[in-house]
């Protein structure tokens, strides 16, 4: 895929997301993990980490295209105030919106042997007051025309 921006995919992501997930807020995007803020819950936020040049490619002595790879994580929260200690309530729900969340990928926007993949599924992190996070990473390729 050949690109105008270096972030191609946040509105084919956000798109999916937001209308399979049938989310209540809307899905924003954040350059780093720490300024997220919670909005409301259930939640789905798009987090920016980090773009790689995997190769140049130029004519002559001028670079026409750039090759990246790029990771971005989907974040979801998720709160339940009975569930104080994040035990198996919001373990499974995190577990059901985590498996949602891949399917929509796998479904609408990922393709075999495609420029995305999915990364991983780091451990989730529990919040005070019966919160949970949890996210599912994705690898992007791009091209990106300097000319």
């Amino acid at each position: 895929m050949s690109s105008p921006t270096v972030y191609p995919y946040i509105i084919a992501i956000t798109n999916a997301l937001q209308t399979g997930l049938a989310l209540q807020w809307p899905i924003q995007c954040y350059a780093n993990l720490e300024s997220v803020t919670i909005q409301g819950t259930p939640q789905v936020s798009l987090v920016m980490e980090e773009t790689v040049v995997r190769d140049v490619i130029g004519r002559g002595r001028t670079i026409s295209t750039l090759r990246m790879d790029q990771t971005l994580t989907i974040l979801v929260i998720l709160r339940n105030a009975s569930d104080q200690s994040v035990t198996n309530t919001l373990l499974l729900d995190l577990g059901e919106w985590q498996a949602n969340i891949l399917h929509l990928l796998c479904r609408d926007v990922l393709m075999s042997g495609g420029p995305l993949k999915i990364i991983d599924l780091p451990k989730p992190e529990a919040i005070a007051g019966g919160a949970i996070a949890g996210r599912v990473r994705l690898g992007l390729q791009f091209a990106f025309e300097a000319e």
